[in-house]
């Protein structure tokens, strides 16, 4: 599962960053990937092969620009819930 987040400065996608992600397992209260490094796609996006989730766990992610981008920008956060409904067929 690939995990992309977009850094923008004033609106445009910036390049040239060194983004570090961090996941948290929501249920066990543990991280399992703590400052790994993001890979810069294009554009100002950045992304992370996380194949250590696993996809019936709820996790908390935040990823990190870095000091060059200030304020609301240097940081992404994103959810990953699972979904309770799956397979559930309404009657």
């Amino acid at each position: 599962m690939y995990i992309t987040s977009l850094f923008t400065k004033n609106g445009e996608g910036v390049t040239g960053l060194s983004p570090r992600i961090c996941i948290v397992d929501i249920d066990a209260g543990t991280c399992t990937a703590e400052s790994a490094l993001m890979e810069e796609l294009k554009f100002g996006y950045y992304r992370y092969n996380a194949k250590e989730l696993e996809r019936n766990k709820n996790y908390a992610i935040r990823c990190d620009a870095g000091p060059t981008l200030g304020g609301n920008e240097r940081y992404m956060y994103q959810i990953i819930e699972v979904d309770q409904h799956r397979g559930v067929t309404e009657k």
